[in-house]
């Protein structure tokens, strides 16, 4: 159990300071539709807390300077490969559900394209300053899962494009995706150490 809670504050600690500041921005500057779709961004900004840190996000003690590139699509198919595009494909799966649920912007699918291959391609640039390599692949296979997460949460919740067409809504993305990527790097890592101790 306390391994459990252990990983669970490593992933989520992140979101512990993203998701009030979230409810804030959100609640200040577009109430209509947070009043409606507020549990939507706040899983939103959770599942964006989580991801960047699995992915490798560094705090910024740790930031260095080490690439690792590989720009030839699957030109390894490996059983371990194989699985890990999967595990991308399924990480970003959750991107293409929310989006559109609380974003007008992105009940499109074209927009939702565009923001799993931006954000993919943030994760990737991100990379390049940690120990793990950017990939191609890993590109390729976390649009794929957005556009899964997409389709899936066009059969489960039915969106239809909003007649607002959400044209702000690709800077609240930015901002938000802004946001968590500077509280993982310069808050989140000494918060889940503080409650890793708290714990024990």
């Amino acid at each position: 159990m306390e391994e459990i809670l252990g990983l669970l504050i490593d992933w989520l600690g992140g979101a512990l300071g993203t998701v009030p500041l979230t409810l804030i921005f959100v609640f200040g500057f577009d109430r209509p539709r947070a009043k409606r779709r507020w549990f939507w961004m706040v899983l939103l900004t959770v599942y964006l807390s989580a991801m960047y840190v699995v992915v490798g996000v560094p705090d910024w003690r740790y930031i260095t300077w080490d690439p690792t590139v590989n720009l030839v699509p699957f030109q390894d198919f490996t059983t371990e490969n194989l699985l890990g595009m999967a595990l991308n494909a399924a990480m970003f799966a959750p991107l293409g559900f929310l989006l559109p649920a609380y974003f007008d912007r992105y009940r499109s699918f074209v927009p939702t394209l565009d923001a799993g291959i931006l954000t993919s391609l943030t994760v990737e640039l991100i990379q390049l300053f940690t120990f793990r390599a950017t990939d191609v692949d890993d590109l390729i296979m976390n649009t794929m899962g957005t556009i899964l997460g997409f389709l899936l949460s066009k059969l489960l919740l039915g969106h239809r494009p909003a007649v607002y067409r959400g044209k702000t809504d690709w800077a609240w993305l930015l901002g938000l995706n802004i946001m968590v990527i500077l509280v993982t790097v310069f808050v989140r890592y000494p918060l889940a150490e503080t409650l890793q101790k708290m714990v024990r």
